[in-house]
């Protein structure tokens, strides 16, 4: 930002003209981003006779510094006192519209800056320059829920060990040897124990535990 040499006055008539500005309705639509926000012609309003009133005005000219375009914001007072900053004016669409709509997004915002004025900043102007289409917000889909996958069976065959165990359970519940080969043979039909799968020994021996015969 720089100043005239003497600012004394203009600060003073900045300060009892803020204290009067109106707020900025945020009346424009933005379907880019389902929101809403002021545009330029509203900031005017909401200060212009503020400004007015206590002997202040503002320019907006463009002016080329360091080889890009920017827009001048200077706010003046009667006095003669000023106060400027520069803002770049940022267009990917090199079209009419699109740099049309980059100066008046640097306008609108420089101007707000300066002044001190609040509005929202993701606007029309801004996505115009920046060539975004108006798209709805992306919608989620829909969670797809998995079947639970079945265990995975251990198809190893058993020990001799996991056998005598099964032989002395038999025991404990009083099931005789020929009943429970009987019940291998219905459930499995393998002859015996030692013919079982882990798996199969497992269910076989979930079963006994629960009294089935």
């Amino acid at each position: 930002m720089v100043t005239s040499e003497t600012t004394k006055t203009i600060y003073q008539a900045l300060i009892k003209a803020r204290a009067e500005f109106k707020s900025a309705p945020k009346d424009v639509s933005n379907d880019y981003f389902n929101s809403k926000y002021a545009d330029y012609q509203s900031v005017v309003d909401s200060i212009g006779d503020a400004l007015i009133k206590h002997g202040l005005s503002f320019l907006q000219p463009t002016v080329y510094y360091n080889d890009k375009l920017h827009v001048a914001t200077r706010i003046i007072h009667e006095s003669g006192e000023w106060i400027e900053c520069l803002y770049p004016v940022t267009s990917i669409k090199q079209d009419a519209q699109g740099i049309g709509s980059a100066l008046t997004y640097s306008r609108r915002y420089s101007l707000s800056t300066l002044i001190g004025v609040v509005t929202g900043t993701i606007d029309d102007d801004g996505e115009a320059a920046m060539d975004r289409k108006a798209t709805p917000p992306p919608q989620q889909k829909p969670v797809v829920k998995q079947a639970a996958k079945a265990p995975v069976k251990n198809e190893t065959m058993v020990t001799t060990e996991q056998v005598s165990k099964l032989l002395e359970l038999a025991m404990e519940r009083n099931i005789l040897e020929k009943d429970l080969y009987a019940k291998i043979n219905d459930a499995f039909k393998v002859p015996g124990p030692a013919f079982l799968k882990v798996y199969q020994m497992a269910d076989l021996v979930k079963d006994i535990k629960a009294g089935g015969k």
